[in-house]
């Protein structure tokens, strides 16, 4: 199955959920990208403040004239706390990131939401509309059903209506 597809299955369920399912779908969604972000961080990221740490450490290092062991301990130490904040921050950024996106996507599903229901009112008044003309045409109420996809009672319902107003 190609992606084409799959977005397809995707946006065609979506038009059939209700809004809890939605709203579950999302945390489950925002989940799952907090699950990759974070294994995406520990891949690239940790390996890159290890090297900046390193960096840092041998100019220290090279500036104190490779003070003893005493003394790097604390500056390790230091140095740790500095990469943690800095991932502190990245996943901070990540999360506020993530919230915009899932406000966009809410916004996105609510007007997929309506759009979807006017579609359908739509489609109803059409089908209405063709069984009332068809009702103005003598046509019989089983004929009425098959063609405009209502059911027998309706087509009922439809003539009794058309048989008062005119």
């Amino acid at each position: 199955m190609d992606i084409n597809q799959w977005l397809n299955q995707i946006s065609a369920s979506l038009t059939q959920l209700q809004t809890h399912e939605l709203i579950g779908g999302l945390v489950v969604l925002s989940g799952v990208a907090v699950l990759l972000f974070s294994i995406h961080q520990r891949r690239i990221v940790i390996p890159w403040v290890q090297r900046q740490s390193g960096r840092k450490q041998a100019a220290i290092n090279k500036n104190r004239g490779n003070a003893g062991a005493e003394k790097k301990a604390p500056l390790s130490l230091e140095q740790t706390v500095a990469a943690l904040q800095q991932r502190l921050d990245w996943q901070n950024t990540a999360i506020s990131l993530m919230g915009e996106r899932i406000l966009a996507l809410e916004e996105y599903l609510e007007m997929v939401g309506n759009r979807a229901q006017s579609d359908k009112s739509r489609l109803d008044e059409r089908q209405y509309h063709s069984a009332i003309a068809l009702l103005e045409q003598g046509a019989e109420l089983s004929q009425l059903a098959k063609q405009c996809g209502i059911s027998p009672s309706e087509a009922e319902l439809l003539a009794a209506l058309h048989r008062k107003s005119a």
